[in-house]
């Protein structure tokens, strides 16, 4: 391209300020992919299960060899209140010491989304167990001459479990939390087992995730390595 006579200057400068606009496009590009890229990655401290004593007496009873189960369930609250309020990093059965092991997070917004709900005077602190959560287990006792209008149509009892144990650890946007839950039996009756976030004295749910469902595919697999060293210290 020739160089105007006449605004020779004008075309260094118009350059120079494309260049720039560039440059700005580029960095804002490179933040938010590092902020997509970093900011959801697990904290390594919980990323892997925790150990505690029932878990350890399950280990030393099963001759070091336990099962984790898992099922493909949606990992974020899908509500129209509470899209993406709550998002599940991994959801681990463990059968024989009848517990399950969870990592929770929650981006920065939804402390300002609960502020905004309950009207709180300020937003709740990152870092601080902020929700309450249950772990509720409907299993099927429907009997053998129970006269069935369908498929769906069945008796069901149900057990809540609350948190025997919780870590937290945060980054600039999300509050990553691993919650152990003792005595969930996984019984071969067990129709769905809900996690429900509440906050509150009247303990209302601020948002559920389904982690079970008895029609839902499953995938059992060993302990790993790393799994088996955790414990066995």
């Amino acid at each position: 391209m020739g160089k105007p006579k006449s605004s020779y200057a004008l075309w260094i400068i118009g350059h120079i300020l494309r260049a720039l606009l560039v440059l700005v496009i580029i960095g804002m590009c490179t933040v938010l992919i590092w902020r997509m890229a970093f900011s959801q990655r697990t904290p390594s401290a919980l990323s892997e299960i925790a150990d505690n004593k029932v878990l350890s007496a399950a280990y030393e009873k099963n001759g070091n060899a336990l099962t984790i189960l898992e099922q493909e369930q949606v990992k974020y609250t899908e509500g129209a209140e509470n899209y993406a309020y709550f998002n599940l990093d991994y959801c681990y059965f463990i059968k024989e010491a009848d517990q399950v092991q969870l990592l929770l997070f929650y981006n920065n917004s939804t402390l300002e989304h609960l502020a905004e709900d309950h009207q709180l005077a300020e937003v709740p602190p990152r870092g601080a167990e902020v929700f309450s959560l249950k772990l509720t287990q409907y299993i099927d006792v429907t009997p053998a001459d129970y006269e069935k209008k369908d498929k769906d149509d069945i008796v069901t009892k149900e057990r809540v479990i609350t948190p025997t144990s919780c870590e937290i650890d945060t980054n600039s946007l999300y509050t990553f939390i691993r919650y152990t839950f003792d005595g969930v039996e996984l019984v071969e009756d067990t129709v769905v087992i809900y996690l429900d976030m509440c906050y509150g004295e009247e303990m209302e749910s601020y948002g559920t995730l389904r982690l079970f469902h008895r029609e839902s595919v499953s995938t059992e697999r060993a302990l790993s390595e790393t799994e088996k060293e955790i414990i066995a210290k």
